[in-house]
C-alpha cells in the first residue's frame, strides 16, 4: 500500500540519497494516498541516469512473485509490521532484504545475518544499507542464503503446522 505508515516517503528519500553513489531502479507496487506524490517524484527524476522509479499497480501475491524473484534487493520500509509476510516470502526466495527494525520483522530477520535492519526515519542509515547491498554482491548472496535457510528451518509448513496443531489442542 502506498500509505505513509508503509514508509514510502522514507524509502524514496533513501533511494534518492543512495542514487548519488549507485544506480538504483526502484519498483513500488500498490495503490494508496501517496500514489500522486510518488508519480510526481518519478516525473521530476525521469531524466536521472542513476535513479529510476517504476510505479506498478497493486497485484495479487502470485503476480508479484516474478518481480520479487528478479529483484537484487527487497525492501520492506514499513514503520511497523506485526509479522511481515512479504519479508518472509522474499527470504524463502533467497533475497537480501533491507527492512525496518520495528515490529515483527525484527524478530523474523536477524540484522547482518538474514538482512539489514534500519531505522525507517533515518534516511542516511537507510541509504547506507542500500548502497552496501548494491555494491557487495557477495554480501547479498550470503544474506539471501541465510534468509532462505531461516525461512525453511523456522517457517516452512512442515515446521509450523505441527506447532499450530499442538497449540490448538492445548486450547481443547
Amino acid at each position: 500500500r502506498l500509505e505513509p505508515e508503509k514508509g514510502i516517503r522514507e524509502l524514496v528519500a533513501a533511494v534518492l540519497e543512495a542514487s548519488r553513489q549507485v544506480r538504483l531502479h526502484l519498483q513500488l507496487v500498490g495503490e494508496g494516498s501517496l500514489k500522486g506524490e510518488v508519480a510526481g517524484i518519478r516525473q521530476r527524476h525521469s531524466k536521472s541516469e542513476s535513479f529510476e522509479l517504476e510505479l506498478l499497480p497493486w497485484m495479487p501475491p502470485s503476480e508479484l512473485l516474478p518481480f520479487t524473484r528478479e529483484a537484487d534487493v527487497v525492501v520492506v520500509p514499513s514503520h511497523y509490521e506485526l509479522f511481515g509476510m512479504f519479508a518472509l516470502e522474499a527470504m524463502a526466495l533467497g533475497k537480501a532484504i533491507v527492512a525496518t527494525k520495528y515490529g515483527g520483522i525484527a524478530e523474523l530477520i536477524r540484522h547482518g545475518k538474514d538482512g539489514l535492519l534500519v531505522n525507517p526515519f533515518d534516511t542516511s542509515e537507510f541509504a547506507r544499507a542500500l548502497i552496501e547491498l548494491i555494491q557487495d554482491e557477495g554480501l547479498r548472496r550470503r544474506l539471501g542464503e541465510s534468509a532462505q535457510e531461516r525461512a525453511r528451518s523456522r517457517y516452512a509448513v512442515q515446521v509450523v503446522a505441527p506447532m499450530f496443531l499442538d497449540a490448538m489442542e492445548a486450547f481443547g
